[in-house]
């Protein structure tokens, strides 16, 4: 009977243990949830202003006239740059919330690697603006060899066009990755 009664105590110990461990991460979970749960409402609070306003100081009308509307509908058909701007505020905020969310939950490493990733975030925005009017440029080149080329009668001015459009994607690419880190 010593055995069964020092296993029933061990049983209920363990299950004592295990249920006090769950009720003292029941708060912290709750606060997780409403760190998140507010982060997401702030966040898509703050992307719809910023589109909005985007929208209503005619940001898309200011792309379209420097060409970057069609960059965008070369990725996805109906992207807009307002769009595109309030997105990157949203994740970046999101970004803040999910850091501060591992933070109470003590996930030191998690949070440093978000610290890191956000860290990172203005050397990347600056290799895609790199990348982005580089492909503008190159656009415009490509367009002004075709139409040069064209005009004085070249029979391949189509390709010698691409060729050359290409090429510079090609050096436009490999700058954009080299400001990015990416050897």
């Amino acid at each position: 009977m010593g055995t069964l009664d020092h296993i029933k105590d061990s049983l209920s110990n363990s299950f004592a243990m295990f249920g006090e461990s769950i009720a003292n991460y029941v708060p912290l979970i709750i606060s997780v949830l409403v760190v998140l749960l507010t982060g997401w409402l702030f966040s898509k609070l703050i992307s719809k202003t910023i589109h909005r306003a985007l929208i209503a100081i005619k940001f898309d009308e200011l792309t379209e006239k420097i060409g970057v509307d069609k960059i965008l509908s070369k990725i996805m058909p109906g992207l807009s740059a307002a769009f595109i701007l309030s997105k990157v505020f949203y994740w970046m905020l999101m970004l803040m919330f999910f850091m501060s969310a591992a933070n109470v939950l003590g996930w030191e490493m998690l949070t440093n690697g978000i610290a890191g990733f956000m860290g990172y975030l203005p050397t990347l925005g600056i290799a895609l603006i790199i990348f982005v009017i580089g492909i503008f440029i190159a656009d415009l080149i490509k367009n002004m060899i075709y139409t040069a080329a064209n005009t004085i009668g070249v029979s391949g001015a189509k390709a010698i066009a691409n060729i050359v459009y290409y090429i510079l994607f090609i050096f436009i690419a490999i700058t954009a990755l080299n400001k990015a880190g990416i050897d």
